[in-house]
């Protein structure tokens, strides 16, 4: 049935929602109260399921191939972060969104002076988002958030804005 003039969009009826898109980023990493920052490129990914018109469970997934440099030791890191949360649309268009997150972050290490090759942590994130529907399934969303994690001595801080686009499960 078709809705009406003021009817709010509502997630469609597929059991899947997929997205992909790219977002520039911006990783803080603090050791020993020294911080670097380098910025590049991230590729995301978010798989969710359904789970009313106004919300959805998401797994999310963050790449980020550029290196982060360590500020006191000759090593630089790249990432994927792993991060399940609820989308839950805002307002009476539900077309924003937010998204508190908690997973986790496998970091591959390389450089000269490499402590551990490879490392697995916490992380906790939020990304706040907007969708724009093209068609029935489909529709670009940008989306900013946050990324924290930490391992021993190290602190991290992962900041991105991006552009995505959804396949389906759109907002109609």
């Amino acid at each position: 049935s078709a809705q009406g003039p003021t009817s709010p969009p509502q997630h469609s009826s597929d059991p899947l929602i997929l997205r992909f898109g790219a977002a520039g980023g911006l990783a803080g990493t603090t050791v020993g109260g020294e911080t670097s920052s380098d910025g590049g490129v991230l590729l995301t990914g978010l798989l969710g399921f359904p789970v009313s018109g106004r919300s959805a469970l998401a797994l999310d997934i963050t790449v980020q191939p550029f290196k982060a440099e360590n500020p006191i030791r000759d090593e630089a890191s790249t990432a994927v972060y792993m991060l399940a949360g609820l989308e839950v649309g805002l307002g009476q268009s539900r077309r924003a969104f937010v998204r508190p997150e908690l997973g986790a972050v496998f970091r591959e290490w390389s450089g000269t002076d490499v402590s551990q090759p490879s490392e697995t942590s916490l992380a906790i994130g939020a990304v706040f988002g907007y969708s724009v529907g093209t068609g029935r399934k489909s529709a670009w969303v940008l989306e900013g958030g946050v990324r924290l994690s930490g391992a021993e001595e190290l602190t991290s801080v992962l900041a991105s804005l991006g552009i995505s686009y959804t396949f389906a499960g759109a907002q109609r």
